[in-house]
């Protein structure tokens, strides 16, 4: 699917902060502290330029208790560590508690890969994690452990359930805000365990920061799927509006997709007819949107 974005994907890729820690890390030697930036600085020169900054929250300010893999990592036991980027997170058990790092570019929004308990009953929960920036509080950060938390020790999916009991997999989930103002390189960003924040933990892995651009304008050629009945941020599925405009631009109906800002729920596939014939939806592709 071609979308136009409001940001360019071009970026320079951040390193992580060097080692600082308080409450369960420690500082490394210089020559020790050297070589760790110089294995991660080839590391960062591999793979995609990304447009956001990452910060492993073990590389930040911390007081809470610092998780780290087990040795020898025995297949299907729960650690959060082991699931963890680098093998290691922060987990936070009682208010006051915080991860805290500086950011190295201007940044208007920030994902959390984090976990928090599931329900007792399985099913997840949602909780909030208070953000603040150079000292000042910003906004409650929404959590979920609606899309984590399965239970069994294999691999096999029909081994696997969401009733809690032994061993879990999947512990982790990415939780995203756009924040209402942009704040500039060298802001200190503080993820901070308030009394209202009231999960039984919380154990944070990793923050990205991005600059996100404003909304793109609709292109003169293009349909916006409002007008084929979606609505945004009313939370009902619009999967047979986003159908109707994907399928109107297959038989060149219209000329171009718009998807403007907003919410959108699609709980179905979106499906493109095979002018083939190889079957009755054989998935050719979504273009033009």
């Amino acid at each position: 699917m071609a979308m136009a974005l409001g940001a360019g994907l071009a970026a320079s890729v951040l390193l992580p902060m060097a080692a600082n820690a308080t409450g369960g890390g420690s500082d490394d030697s210089a020559g020790a502290g050297d070589k760790k930036t110089s294995a991660r600085a080839t590391a960062a020169e591999r793979g995609a330029a990304v447009p956001y900054a990452e910060y492993e929250a073990e590389d930040g300010t911390y007081e809470g208790t610092l998780l780290e893999a087990e040795p020898e990592r025995p297949f299907g036991h729960t650690n959060f560590a082991t699931e963890s980027s680098g093998r290691k997170s922060v987990r936070l058990n009682s208010a006051g508690q915080y991860v805290e790092f500086t950011s190295k570019s201007a940044s208007n929004s920030i994902v959390v890969r984090n976990s928090i308990p599931d329900a007792a009953g399985g099913g997840g929960q949602e909780k909030t994690l208070s953000l603040y920036a150079d000292g000042k509080f910003v906004q409650k950060i929404k959590l979920s452990s609606k899309h984590s938390w399965l239970y069994g020790n294999t691999d096999q999916p029909e081994g696997l359930t969401n009733t809690p009991g032994g061993d879990a997999r999947r512990l982790f989930d990415e939780s995203h805000a756009l924040l209402k103002e942009s704040y500039p390189e060298g802001t200190k960003f503080r993820l901070q365990r308030d009394e209202g924040d009231d999960a039984e933990y919380y154990v944070v892995d990793l923050v990205d920061l991005e600059q996100v651009a404003p909304p793109a304008e609709k292109p003169a050629d293009c349909t916006s799927i409002t007008e084929y009945g979606a609505v945004p941020d009313d939370g009902k599925d619009d999967t047979t509006a986003i159908q109707k405009a994907v399928t109107a631009d297959q038989n060149g109906t219209i000329e171009c997709v718009w998807i403007p800002a907003g919410q959108w729920r699609q709980e179905q596939k979106i499906l493109t007819d095979d002018p083939q014939d190889r079957g009755d939806y054989n998935q050719v592709g979504i273009k033009d949107v």
